[in-house]
């Protein structure tokens, strides 16, 4: 069992127990800047916590924050559930890690991409009320659904399932491009928002307007680099729109992928994926709920 770092604040008042991840992978550094921001402000009393607890895990993935990579082991966000034999390190955090979804209401985590981006969005991976008002209410604009059908019967396990899976209200923000620095202020006012809606806060901290989402969009497909190993056609930007038929990456034997149905959208491209990776998504725009 490891031992990570945590701010636990309890107000020993009746409220939800909130639980905020940064850095689940090591090199996406803003959800560990606004938490230690977050608990900054709580100790000078410049935030103030009216009922609940707040615990929050600035660096999930310790060592790989240190080596600024991804993971260490294995991505910790697609094996996040208990282990008997937990030989990796990522597994040995993830049985750590659990515990404290098991003992919370409520899981925020927080993470940036590697795809070149200033645009937030929140992945919504269920459409129950409390996660529709709780998206509404963090200002943010565009919205990823689908996520739990792509992965089904891959024994993926990330954040948001686990929690799901015990019963727990979550979502998860990629709050912009990994280097970029104002990541870490959408971090935190999706921080404060949360919250906010969850009583821990008075409304007064809020810096945002609650407005429903006015772009979602629905992951269906991911496309892994192939074992032979491949190259996208050209440098595919995040929310990108292509035609159907359009050829997006070919195989080193000449197999062609291509874009499955008119205005696919192409999701979270890694251009630097190894053999077996995953390399992007496939969606489509939906209407707003």
């Amino acid at each position: 069992m490891f031992s990570i770092p945590t701010n636990q604040f309890n107000t020993n008042i009746s409220g939800k127990k909130v639980l905020i991840f940064g850095a689940v992978h090591g090199n996406e550094p803003c959800g560990t800047a606004a938490i230690n921001q977050i608990a900054s402000d709580i100790k000078k009393n410049l935030l103030s916590l009216n009922a609940g607890s707040l615990t929050m895990v600035p660096q999930c993935n310790l060592d790989a924050s240190k080596a600024n990579v991804r993971f260490i082991d294995n991505d910790l966000n697609r094996i996040f559930e208990h282990h008997d034999d937990s030989s990796s390190y990522e597994s040995s955090l993830a049985n750590t890690l659990t515990k404290l979804v098991d003992e919370c209401d409520v899981l925020l985590d927080i993470h940036s991409m590697r795809a070149a981006t200033k645009a937030p969005f929140v992945f919504q991976d269920y459409n129950d009320e409390t996660s529709q008002k709780w998206v509404q209410s963090l200002g943010i604009e565009t919205v990823l659904t689908g996520w739990p059908e792509i992965y089904a019967g891959s024994g993926y396990m990330d954040t948001l399932t686990y929690a799901h899976q015990k019963g727990k209200s979550a979502l998860c923000i990629e709050c912009g491009q990994n280097e970029d620095p104002t990541a870490a202020q959408v971090a935190y006012d999706s921080i404060i928002q949360t919250l906010i809606f969850f009583g821990l806060v008075d409304s007064y901290y809020s810096k945002q307007a609650t407005h429903k989402p006015t772009l979602v969009y629905e992951g269906k497909e991911l496309v892994k680099v192939p074992l032979e190993g491949g190259k996208l056609t050209q440098e595919w930007a995040h929310m990108q729109n292509v035609k159907g038929g359009t050829v997006l990456a070919t195989s080193h034997d000449g197999q062609k992928i291509v874009a499955p149905f008119n205005n696919t959208v192409i999701m979270l491209p890694k251009h630097h994926a190894k053999a077996g990776q995953e390399w992007f998504y496939m969606g489509t725009k939906c209407a707003p709920q």
